[in-house]
């Protein structure tokens, strides 16, 4: 019997592209820019060719594992300027056992099948969305692959979107984990034990409106790192349990309990991951999906989840 725990759940995250150069300021952040429409239009002539890859070339298998090739299955598109299509991720380097196969070879291909979205954005994003079944996905195998052809004198930047209010869900925060580096130049600023810490907030600490207070911030958690530090700062502030500058604040999550079991959810650094939201879609007995109702999903989460997420960002 299939686990259908890992079989029967089917997720999405979203991430974006952008032109990345070096700032002549070294102290300053990397400069970020857009796509025009015809570089876009690069990637999906590529996409838009479904020629079957013979994987058993050796050539094509090392330029998959390069992320120059990519199986591409389908390509369409469900919404002007919004596209869909399936491909294969590609799992190796691990040696495993099957019980029918015997031993697979850890150099050979093992190919999973996975669906993506793609649209460029006003100002030149192109936001990539991938799919996630159970346990495994390769949001990996597709940035190498539009990185490679999208190449320039520029860095192909990757940028994860989290929503922290989404992967809070129905939980409840029990602690908030805070790590800070705290500045030397001014006297009042003199840790007593060194010029780092981190402390961790408990609701008895905080008073009786921690998860209201914890939540609240999850929603202006957002934007860049700066943006991140300045509303973490303000809800420590308000909480008059440290006085922080944004610009000393590392790190922070939460504990968050939910239906009795506890997990971690990252506001700030150690987790890189993009918030993945659930598609209510159909799943057969060995994990296939219907393409239509797939991309219909995708384009849901798209419209009224990750483009107000965007948005917000963009105001913050």
């Amino acid at each position: 019997m299939a686990k259908k725990h890992r079989n029967q759940l089917v997720t999405t995250a979203f991430h974006y592209l952008v032109k990345s150069m070096p700032n002549d300021d070294p102290e300053e952040e990397a400069i970020e820019d857009g796509f025009t429409q015809d570089e876009f239009e690069r990637v999906l002539a590529l996409l838009r060719d479904t020629t079957q890859l013979d994987d058993n070339d050796a050539e094509i298998v090392q330029s998959i594992k390069d992320g120059t090739e990519m199986h591409r299955h389908t390509f369409s598109e469900p919404s002007p300027g919004v596209y869909f299509g399936e491909y294969e991720g590609a799992y190796y380097g691990q040696k495993l056992r099957n019980n029918v196969l015997g031993e697979i070879d850890p150099e050979s291909l093992n190919l999973r099948t996975f669906y993506y979205l793609i649209t460029r954005l006003r100002d030149g994003k192109i936001l990539v969305g991938v799919t996630y079944h159970g346990q495994f996905g390769d949001y990996d195998g597709i940035r190498s692959y539009l990185s490679h052809h999208l190449r320039g004198n520029y860095r192909v930047a990757s940028k994860t979107l989290k929503s922290i209010a989404t992967e809070i869900g129905e939980g409840h925060p029990i602690s908030l984990k805070l790590t800070y580096r705290k500045g030397s130049n001014r006297a009042e600023r003199r840790p007593l034990f060194g010029s780092t810490g981190e402390i961790a907030i408990k609701r008895s600490d905080f008073g009786a409106d921690f998860d209201e207070r914890v939540v609240g911030a999850s929603r202006q958690i957002r934007g860049t790192d700066e943006q991140r530090k300045r509303a973490i700062a303000n809800m420590v502030r308000q909480g008059e349990l440290m006085e922080l500058d944004a610009d000393e604040i590392v790190g922070c999550s939460a504990v968050i309990r939910e239906h009795g079991r506890q997990r971690t959810v990252y506001f700030l650094g150690d987790n890189n991951f993009a918030t993945k939201f659930y598609l209510g879609v159909d799943i057969g007995r060995h994990g296939e999906v219907d393409p239509d109702e797939m991309s219909s999903e995708m384009l849901r989460v798209m419209r009224e989840r990750i483009i107000p997420l965007i948005d917000n960002a963009a105001e913050a």
